[in-house]
């Protein structure tokens, strides 16, 4: 685990970083570029995220408790293809990619052989959407909605479905 807690990183560009599991207990993160980041399981509590960019960021399960991170910045997701295709783009305040997912289903966006690797995607509601071929790795869908979803050929290796609601589901 990286120990960075209390350290000041303010503007630091730390653009598709590999920063899972790292402590940034009251680091100073202000105007930080954090775009792509992984910060599955990181501990942020208590710190400074003013004005940082965490497009595209990875946050499963990452405490961001107590710190300051009111600047409600716009932040994009995209949805991409295993091909690098972008399939879907999302904005909107405190954006999280199952947010956006949700809104493709919603607007019935083809969904085929997205990559979702690594996807936070607990409580989602994917009902009805078609995920044929989707790369689903490492992804959590715990408690996610899935009725009626199509998962033909999907790989699910290591995927979280624990109490996912997979009536009607094609496999």
């Amino acid at each position: 685990m990286q120990e960075l807690n209390d350290t000041n990183l303010k503007g630091a560009v730390l653009r598709n970083a590999d920063l899972g599991h790292a402590n940034f207990k009251s680091a100073d993160l202000s105007d930080a570029d954090l775009r792509g980041a992984y910060l599955s399981d990181a501990n942020l509590s208590d710190a400074n995220l003013r004005n940082a960019d965490l497009s595209n960021a990875v946050l499963g399960d990452a405490d961001l408790s107590g710190g300051v991170n009111s600047n409600k910045k716009v932040i994009k997701e995209e949805i991409k293809s295993t091909e690098g295709k972008v399939l879907f783009t999302f904005e909107s305040e405190n954006n999280t990619i199952a947010r956006t997912l949700e809104e493709a289903v919603a607007q019935g966006v083809n969904l085929r052989r997205a990559d979702l690797s690594g996807a936070d995607l607990r409580d989602a509601d994917l009902s009805s959407a078609d995920l044929n071929y989707a790369d689903l790795r490492g992804a959590y869908l715990s408690n996610a909605e899935l009725r009626g979803t199509d998962l033909i050929a999907a790989d699910p290796f290591n995927t979280n479905l624990g109490g996912a609601d997979l009536r009607d589901a094609n496999f």
